[in-house]
């Protein structure tokens, strides 16, 4: 069909023959009017009337798609019979192009493809929408090196060639999943394909090999072999993140391609003592084999649980002291399993900043409440990520608390403090805040407290009465003011006692008694300003960071008892596992580390 070139297909003029797939004839075209260059596929079938309405609904939905790792799908159209789309066009070929066959890439190059190419799939899949065509012949390249994805359109037109027999008598199947030959495909089918560029890019070969029908029977029936014995330069746990993506049963792989992406690059940077993986990416995990990561530093004491280039902001042990929330991407918040190194969930429904994320109280231990700065409040299932529950504020949220039974939250929102039910999704009591720029709020363990705290040293506190599953709400609040003038940037509530633990920018931390107003303790053992502050599960110590450090010391008497110095920058969260055996500690250096108390 060379011959089309210089003639018009819609608005747009064929002036290259670009290249020639297994579905498809490519040509660089030009929009006739704008005179902005497009790349468009003819695809090599025909459509009836009905087929083509089909597409038409189809391409719809794909043309939606605005990710910056997808190629738009501009226009679509029918001429001489024939379907065409026409995209966007990626000025630097594609990857198929640019790596010769039996290359083996650098692992800090693979992942960095992955980490693209990934989110793109993820967000398609989160919009219904499989590729189901992935190789290395659709990921294109722009003009600035990064990869835009191409295709998803093809499988949606009937006929198109996407059929096992038609790729099959194409030698398209190279990348093709099980459960896709079986004409079941589904997100994990992504994924696979994707494992299988993997493979390819680091051992200069495909898994698979022989006629199409062999290629097939192979995806079915046989494991790929060792990609070790292919190259023997890749470690066991990048063999290890590679083999779990192509696992037979797709129920055994990664949970989504995103969370695939994030265990490639953190075995990547597990390979190497002197972090020769250059752009670690702030999305970095362990993959889901055990792998410990011993702080060479003084304390031996102290393990590496997760290291990427953003600060982390925020650590939460669930109940059970089994599973581990944070949040270093604005927007998005993980829940690992701790004890098997593997990301549960990648929560990523907020559409602004997340402010803070927490787990419920008994009753409600399975479930995580966040809040951002969109003025929403979600409740979600931390074992599958669905969203229950969502209290909407009409101005942003700057903190919240759980109620201890876990059926109320206190929100910061604007100039008051606010009750929700949560069940009912509406708000009970909203109480007036009476400080200046509140930066803390917490719930006492026996429901009868709620405490803010304000960046001039000044506190509110709010005295609920509680009777069985009854709240009396009244307003009934007193302002106090401590010792301290400075910003007060940590709270929390003992959870024993109604007692109070509070540090401020000064690096002076005091145990106070809100129903004397009188300090118990005081502790002055930093140097520097306190970000967090964590209670023992028994009431007797505190943990309490500012920069670089983690002191723990003795709530009756300020001593303290234990110091790690170990973060290379601030420390921005603490908490204390329910168990009482281990301190989680985040920082600006993107790590969160253990610490065996």
């Amino acid at each position: 069909m060379k011959q089309v070139i210089g003639q018009s297909w819609g608005k747009y003029r064929l002036t290259r023959f670009l290249g020639e797939g297994g579905f498809a004839e490519v040509y660089l075209g030009e929009h006739q009017q704008l005179q902005i260059k497009v790349a468009i596929k003819i695809l090599q079938t025909t459509l009836t009337e009905r087929e083509a309405g089909e597409a038409n609904q189809e391409v719809r939905a794909i043309a939606s798609l605005r990710h910056p790792h997808i190629a738009r799908l501009l226009d679509f159209g029918i001429q001489a019979g024939k379907p065409f789309l026409v995209q966007e066009y990626a000025s630097g070929g594609s990857l198929q192009q640019h790596i010769p066959k039996g290359t083996r890439l650098p692992l800090a190059q693979v992942v960095r493809y992955v980490k693209q190419i990934a989110s793109a799939l993820q967000y398609a899949h989160e919009h219904g929408l499989l590729h189901r065509n992935l190789k290395p012949e659709n990921m294109l390249l722009n003009a600035q090196g990064e990869i835009l994805l191409s295709d998803f359109g093809i499988t949606a037109i009937p006929n198109s060639g996407s059929s096992l027999n038609m790729q099959a008598a194409r030698g398209t199947v190279s990348f093709l999943a099980p459960e896709q030959i079986q004409g079941k495909p589904q997100p994990a089918s992504d994924q696979y394909a994707l494992a299988l560029a993997v493979y390819l890019w680091l051992s200069g070969d495909l898994p698979f090999q022989g006629t199409p029908r062999e290629v097939i029977a192979q995806h079915l029936a046989f494991s790929p072999p060792s990609l070790r014995s292919r190259a023997q330069e890749v470690s066991p746990v990048v063999e290890q993140v590679v083999a779990t993506a192509l696992a037979k049963n797709p129920n055994e792989r990664f949970r989504n391609i995103q969370t695939f992406a994030m265990a490639l690059e953190q075995a990547a940077l597990s390979t190497s003592a002197t972090g020769a993986l250059r752009r670690p990416s702030s999305f970095s995990l362990t993959p889901p084999t055990p792998l410990f990561v011993q702080q060479q530093q003084q304390l031996p004491q102290a393990e590496l649980f997760w290291r990427q280039n953003e600060p982390v902001t925020m650590v939460g042990w669930s109940l059970d002291s089994e599973q581990l929330l944070a949040r270093s991407n604005e927007k998005h918040i993980y829940v690992w399993d701790v004890a098997n190194r593997k990301v549960l969930q990648v929560y990523q429904r907020h559409r602004t900043r997340v402010k803070k994320a927490a787990w419920g109280p008994h009753g409600m231990s399975t479930m995580i409440a966040s809040a951002s700065n969109d003025g929403i409040i979600q409740v979600w299932s931390a074992k599958s990520g669905t969203l229950l529950q969502i209290c909407q504020e009409t101005v942003p949220i700057q903190y919240f608390a759980w109620s201890p039974d876990g059926r109320l939250i206190a929100s910061v929102a604007g100039t008051n403090v606010n009750i929700w039910d949560i069940k009912a999704r509406k708000v009970l009591v909203s109480y007036p805040i009476k400080l200046q720029d509140v930066q803390v709020l917490d719930w006492s363990a026996d429901g009868m407290y709620i405490v803010a705290a304000s960046s001039d040293g000044a506190f509110q506190l709010w005295f609920m009465e509680v009777q069985g599953e009854n709240h009396t709400f009244r307003e009934h609040s007193r302002v106090y003011r401590g010792v301290t003038k400075s910003a007060i940037k940590a709270l929390r509530w003992s959870p024993k006692k109604n007692i109070l633990a509070y540090g401020s920018a000064d690096g002076n931390i005091e145990i106070w008694n809100p129903a004397t107003g009188i300090p118990l303790a005081t502790y002055q053992g930093h140097q520097e300003g306190i970000n967090a502050l964590a209670w023992s599960p028994d009431g007797e110590k505190v943990a309490s960071a500012g920069t670089r450090t983690v002191h723990i010391w003795n709530s009756a008497k300020g001593e303290r008892e234990t110091l790690y110095q170990a973060h290379e920058g601030e420390v921005t969260a603490l908490d204390w596992s329910p168990d009482g055996t281990r301190i989680a500690s985040a920082g600006t250096d993107g790590t969160i580390r253990f610490w065996k108390v």
